[in-house]
């Protein structure tokens, strides 16, 4: 029998997916029939880069794939597979994800997702500059084989580093344009915690120390959040010097992942993207590897695609399309593809900081 304590550590494992700037823009809810119940809450992150679209929030979507990938494996390591609805209550309730049904099946102790269980509370992101090394070939078979089995994403590697300095000037480019725009950069400021004291008030958004920034980056990181003097020191070139570090971050890289869906209207192919986001990442962890999502020129892609750049300048919207361009061609994608989530991947140290996350007031019984 499927006991409440049994659910709760499935949900529990739901929680530690990653999420939009670490907001956690979920609900999770449980009944006595065993159906656990996923809900958006749309509220929660007010970022423009947070595309919106069919009345939600992409980033915010995509983690909540993440958070089922949790689940799921989470799931099977206690014998127990899914039926799962993706938006079943499409009048009454927009905001329900995902409708989950847990059934015993102890055929389930014989995925090799088992094998991802061990990994959950371990990943995390890891800013920090990587240690030039080359990934044994067994590592990216593996992954892109955990991967590529939740169709229809589909995962595209770099590793040559020619290829790598190329991702590196186009991922610049991006945060560059990111660090220009007052309405996509401002929200994004506000999820920093920028002390102890408000990171453990909050239990959210992303603690200044996790962005391994040295202490002039710091300074130059809060004066981002005077608009005014940001304006005159862009001219100077503040934002460039800004966006270089992610350059150095991914030329510090072993390799770089790519995960696309195809590019409709489906949603539900978001969620499913960000479960293959959240499997390629358990499966790195298991290796004991350092990965960093680089998800800038991924929004800014989504929003040229779907809502033609909204909110965007137009001179930045044509540099954009010429990344966007370089992107594909560097991992070689069909135009019919949407990027949906990027990754560096490397060696190196335990991060500074983990950020801390809202457990109990994410989870609720329904009577």
């Amino acid at each position: 029998m499927l006991t409440k304590e049994t659910i709760l550590q499935i949900l529990n494992a739901g929680i530690l997916a990653p999420s939009g700037d670490n907001l956690q823009a979920w609900k999770f809810r449980f009944d006595k029939d065993n159906n656990v119940f996923v809900d958006i809450n749309n509220d929660i992150d007010p970022s423009l880069l947070n595309v919106i679209y069919k009345e939600h929030k992409l980033a915010s979507i995509i983690s909540i794939g993440a958070a089922i990938e949790n689940m799921r494996i989470e799931a099977y390591s206690l014998g127990y597979e899914f039926e799962i609805k993706y938006f079943p209550f499409p009048e009454d309730n927009k905001n329900c994800v995902a409708l989950i049904r847990l059934i015993k099946n102890n055929n389930s102790l014989n995925t090799p997702l088992l094998k991802l269980s061990p990994y959950l509370q371990k990943r995390c992101v890891n800013r920090r500059i990587y240690t030039k090394k080359q990934l044994p070939e067994q590592i990216k078979a593996q992954t892109l084989a955990n991967a590529q089995k939740l169709s229809p994403t589909k995962i595209y590697w770099l590793e040559k580093d020619k290829d790598l300095s190329c991702l590196a000037k186009i991922v610049k480019l991006s945060d560059k344009i990111l660090f220009e725009e007052k309405e996509l950069l401002l929200p994004l400021l506000e999820t920093i915690r920028w002390t102890k004291k408000q990171e453990e008030k909050t239990c959210d958004g992303m603690p200044l120390k996790s962005l391994e920034l040295n202490p002039i980056l710091q300074i130059a990181l809060r004066m981002f959040t005077i608009w005014p003097l940001v304006r005159i020191l862009n001219i100077l070139g503040l934002s460039q010097i800004a966006s270089s570090t992610s350059k150095k971050m991914i030329k510090s890289a072993s390799s770089a992942a790519l995960v696309t869906i195809p590019w409709n209207d489906n949603l539900k192919d978001f969620i499913i993207g960000g479960s293959a986001m959240e499997r390629i990442w358990l499966t790195l962890t298991s290796f004991d590897l350092a990965v960093q999502p680089m998800m800038s020129i991924v929004f800014l892609i989504i929003r040229l695609n779907l809502i033609q750049g909204e909110g965007i300048h137009p001179k930045h919207i044509q540099q954009i399309k010429l990344a966007k361009k370089e992107l594909y061609n560097l991992f070689k994608i069909p135009d019919n593809e949407l990027p949906v989530s990027l990754f560096r991947i490397g060696y190196a140290a335990e991060p500074s900081s983990r950020a801390i996350l809202r457990k109990k007031d994410n989870i609720y019984e329904n009577k």
